[in-house]
């Protein structure tokens, strides 16, 4: 592969005198840190692995004979996914950092730099998952609304040895894609950290390379509309008979909410995921891309890309073609977008870059996308992705993420984004999964065990059949996906932050009454979500378990939030503002309402009139005959 030539959109590089930089870490050739969010992120090396971008395959066994000439042993080779990259595993003797780790891995680039058919190297950092995060030589970068009338002219001063591929990147105004000339990952990231701490530049971080992880994979097996799909009985969390030692009517009330709606056709489901099988006999699809590079249309790619297949079954298997199952929206079309390539040994590990899945946002938005979903866990975190995720929301497109499967871990990227929904996993009694995570950023459950789901047909996927029973947040979240589709299939007018309001009201209270740290708000609920939104008060048992409805808008919110409740009785009536910690912030409204519709705004100060810091609140209404909770999401002053 032979690197790309840039055309140069500018004569000369106009020198432009640049304000003070912002406060932070000095200038390094080496940096082992990035910028994310404004503030400088550690990244810790791995002194005992390389990466490095080949011209041809061919330059294969010339690597491993100008490494050995160097002196550097080892101990493996292997793709990483992307093409042209190989990931360097280095012999027990030369993992030995010694005293400087930086210095001797900077010193091995260099050589492998000078080796015939290298393209590009960069060191190795431990990504999050478990896996591993290296340089491309790629730069994304976003310029603030007040860098001036000339914005490339400031980006060839601040970047004279880069040249601008792409404007407007990803959909996002003053974005742009750039290519250094540089041929190593230290120094793009050295260019990358310059141009973030400039005061003009938004964000700035190299197009990073990354392993992720899926939040769930195979399982092993343990007078309202009935489809005559054959295997429909297996599908628990649409219609819980009580099959697998269940507790009968803990499901979405799927087979209820269908005779409302089934989905609309032109509700599009977006599915970011190693590739769907698009002509899989029991899915329902509108189209798809691949975002990797190897054309493959959105389809999978290689023996070990399943995943997504089986998330797109939650969302959009077909109803009454007397095959398989059935998704909780089957009238939803899905569109494919694949971001990753699976590591070939089926780990659940795949290879992706941050400039993929702000890709695949933005092709899915343009294609009328209303709900995204991402049953993935990102070693790596991107300034770029989240702008993609908060822009395309802004937009009106809801998003949904898997929470993951590490109990209390910290929540996995980038469902920890404000801008993105995290599901939680349950099994058939009801109870939560024992691997899926739970805490006060995950605001609603799915089901997540024994999910009976397509898989790929033919010689590949998980089993040898057409269907599989998965387990994990990977499908949990699809599912609650898939019930956004069915609200906005209700009434295509609703804006994300209404759908979010109704699928949180209407879900299905499993812990202590309104908000807790396990459930969330509870089990997404369909037929709830959807009598809600017609403007009924009767919910089905288990709904919300007070006489009341409490919504928040906007949600995340950076100034103000409005707080729409509605009392079905006369009475006293409070709203009060909490912090996480259970500490009182504010108290909004005290005294007797009349039964019908209310509404209070937060101004998001506390009682003393100071600003609240960012952060998660929860807004508490509390009637004579209960309370019911709201979780906030405050973001900093002036944030996109």
């Amino acid at each position: 592969m032979t690197r790309r030539s840039w055309p140069w959109l500018l004569a000369a590089t106009i020198a432009l005198a640049a304000p003070a930089h912002a406060a932070g870490p000095r200038d390094e050739a080496r940096p082992t840190f990035y910028w994310y969010q404004g503030r400088p992120q550690p990244l810790e090396l791995q002194p005992n692995r390389l990466a490095v971008q080949l011209a041809s395959p061919a330059a294969e066994a010339g690597l491993e004979a100008g490494m050995a000439a160097a002196g550097i042993s080892i101990m493996s080779v292997s793709p990483t996914g992307l093409s042209g990259w190989r990931l360097l595993e280095l012999s027990p003797e030369e993992a030995t950092p010694g005293p400087d780790p930086v210095a001797l891995v900077a010193a091995r680039l260099d050589a492998v730099e000078a080796i015939a058919g290298v393209e590009f190297a960069s060191p190795v950092f431990a990504g999050r998952d478990g896996g591993w995060i290296a340089a491309s030589p790629e730069i994304l970068v976003r310029l603030r609304s007040s860098a001036g009338p000339a914005p490339e002219q400031l980006l060839a001063a601040l970047a004279p040895d880069a040249g601008i591929l792409e404007r407007d990147f990803g959909g996002l105004p003053g974005a742009y894609r750039m290519e250094s000339r540089a041929r190593d990952g230290f120094a793009v990231l050295a260019l990358a950290n310059r141009l973030a701490e400039d005061p003009r530049v938004a964000w700035a971080e190299p197009d990073m390379q990354f392993s992720a992880r899926h939040g769930g994979g195979a399982a092993p097996m343990q007078a309202a509309l009935i489809p005559n799909d054959p295997d429909f009985g297996n599908a628990w969390g649409i219609h819980n008979t009580g099959q697998f030692g269940g507790t009968p009517g803990v499901d979405m009330g799927g087979v209820e909410a269908w005779d409302v709606t089934t989905g609309s056709a032109d509700i599009k489901v977006l599915i970011l995921d190693v590739g769907v099988q698009l002509d899989h006999p029991d899915l329902h699809v509108a189209g798809g891309a691949d975002f990797t590079g190897e054309a493959t249309g959105g389809y999978p790619g290689n023996g070990c890309d399943n995943h997504g297949t089986a998330v797109a079954g939650c969302v959009s298997a077909v109803l009454d073609n007397a095959y398989g199952t059935v998704g909780i929206a089957p009238g939803c079309p899905l569109l494919a977008a694949r971001i990753g390539v699976s590591d070939p040994s089926c780990s659940g590990f795949f290879s992706t870059a941050a400039s993929w899945t702000v890709y695949a946002l933005a092709w899915g938005f343009v294609r009328g996308a209303r709900v995204s979903n991402n049953s993935n866990w990102y070693g790596f975190s991107s300034n770029a992705i989240d702008d993609a995720y908060a822009s395309t929301l802004a937009g009106g497109m809801l998003h949904f993420a898997s929470a993951g499967n590490g109990g209390p871990a910290p929540l996995g990227y980038p469902a920890s984004l404000p801008s993105v929904i995290a599901v939680a996993a349950l099994q058939p009694s009801g109870q939560l999964a024992p691997f899926s995570n739970y805490g006060l950023d995950i605001p609603l459950c799915g089901p997540g065990t024994l999910v009976y789901t397509t898989d790929r047909t033919g010689p590949y996927g998980w089993v040898s059949g057409d269907f599989v029973f998965a387990g994990g947040t990977s499908f949990s979240s699809p599912y609650a996906a898939g019930v956004a589709a069915l609200l906005f299939s209700q009434n295509p007018s609703r804006s994300a932050s209404e759908v979010r309001a109704l699928l949180e009201s209407g879900a299905r209270d499993l812990g202590a009454p309104g908000f807790d740290p396990f459930y969330g708000y509870g089990l997404v609920n369909a037929r709830n979500s959807l009598t809600l939104g017609q403007g009924a008060a009767d919910v089905a048992a288990g709904g919300p378990s007070v006489p009341a409805r409490l919504s928040a808008a906007p949600n995340p919110f950076a100034g103000g939030v409005t707080l729409r409740f509605g009392l079905t009785a006369a009475g006293p009536t409070s709203v009060e503002i909490f912090d996480a910690g259970g500490r009182r912030v504010r108290a909004l409204a005290a005294g007797a309402r009349a039964a019908g519709p209310h509404s209070v705004t937060w101004d998001g100060r506390d009682e003393t009139g100071r600003p609240t810091p960012a952060g998660i609140y929860f807004a508490r209404l509390h009637t004579a005959r209960g309370s019911i909770s709201r979780r906030l999401i405050r973001l900093e002053a002036g944030a996109r």
